[in-house]
């Protein structure tokens, strides 16, 4: 039973591990993706900046500019939350595993303790006749 217990305990941890590494990957996207963001927004500002000093004839490109960038935000938004959906799944997962892991160790560290018992409860009653028969050859 021990030797079972510890391999669903490495196979528990070997799952937690592939978790985090799929969290760690959303994680990362969510990133990018935010960092994207940020520069769309930081463009439009740089460009807003650029037009106020220039002629009409190249305002009248802005606004088109301005239309696709924040379409563009807009997907890049659309997809962080999904990668939030799927960040917040990951570590339910995650959580779960961590509590399955734990009670297989409680469970091995319960079975270590009782066969240290029996051990020790073996002995004693080994040295318990050993006294009584030294008593006895007196």
């Amino acid at each position: 039973m021990a030797k079972g217990l510890k391999k669903i305990i490495r196979f528990h941890q070997s799952l937690i591990d592939e978790k985090r590494k799929v969290l760690g990957d959303f994680l990362n996207q969510a990133s990018i993706c935010d960092k994207q963001r940020q520069d769309f927004k930081d463009n439009i500002k740089a460009e807003q900046d650029n037009v106020s000093n220039t002629t009409n004839m190249i305002a009248m490109f802005y606004g088109g500019y301005v239309a696709s960038t924040y379409q563009k935000i807009k997907e890049i938004e659309v997809k962080i939350e999904e990668l939030e959906v799927s960040i917040k799944n990951t570590q339910q997962e995650i959580i779960l595993l961590f509590k399955e892991k734990k009670v297989f160790e409680i469970t091995q560290n319960n079975h270590e303790k009782q066969v240290i018992k029996d051990k020790l409860k073996l002995e004693q009653v080994f040295l318990d006749e050993i006294g009584q028969e030294i008593h006895r050859r007196r």
